[in-house]
């Protein structure tokens, strides 16, 4: 797979563990949005692909990096 330049936000929710515990045992799970870049990736390229216009591939999360101060 190949990463190409078209790049996109999209929104989600995602759900985490609050680290709160009722009093039969059951945990609290939160809900936060999220705000995720995407990359989109490709096969390389056949000649099918290029005659018909057809392009397979997938989206996929850029990993951000967080700076150390």
């Amino acid at each position: 797979m190949t990463p190409t330049a078209k790049l996109r936000f999209v929104n989600g929710k995602e759900t985490f563990e609050t680290g709160h515990v009722t009093s039969d045992g059951h945990r609290f799970l939160g809900v936060r949005y999220v705000h995720k870049l995407q990359q989109w990736w490709e096969p390389e390229q056949n000649i099918i692909d290029r005659v018909t216009g057809k392009t397979q591939g997938e989206w996929r999360d850029v990993p951000l990096e967080q700076e150390q101060e």
